[in-house]
């Protein structure tokens, strides 16, 4: 892979990612925001995460609780449906 020119198959959707860390494109959104979640590529209104990116910022978040032992106020921990909406 070269990290200058992603190909098609590096660069993944909001969907796509959504659905490997079990959370609502909602929650990617405020990740977004808070500055807390993957980093992103926005063009135009297209959102856009490179694999390699989301494998990394994955990485440092087991890193961060690995080397505290405890979860940091940084880290992003994904619920489960239960617990998102109340419902089984």
């Amino acid at each position: 892979m070269d990290l200058q020119h992603p190909t098609p198959s590096d660069l993944l959707t909001a969907d796509d990612i959504a659905v490997l860390l079990n959370v609502s494109r909602r929650t990617l959104s405020r990740w977004s925001r808070l500055r807390k979640g993957p980093p992103r590529v926005k063009v135009g209104r297209s959102v856009f995460y490179r694999r390699h990116s989301v494998e990394e910022w994955f990485l440092s978040l087991e890193q961060e609780t690995a080397a505290t032992g405890l979860h940091t106020k940084n880290a992003v921990t994904p619920r489960s449906r239960v617990e998102r909406t109340g419902h089984t």
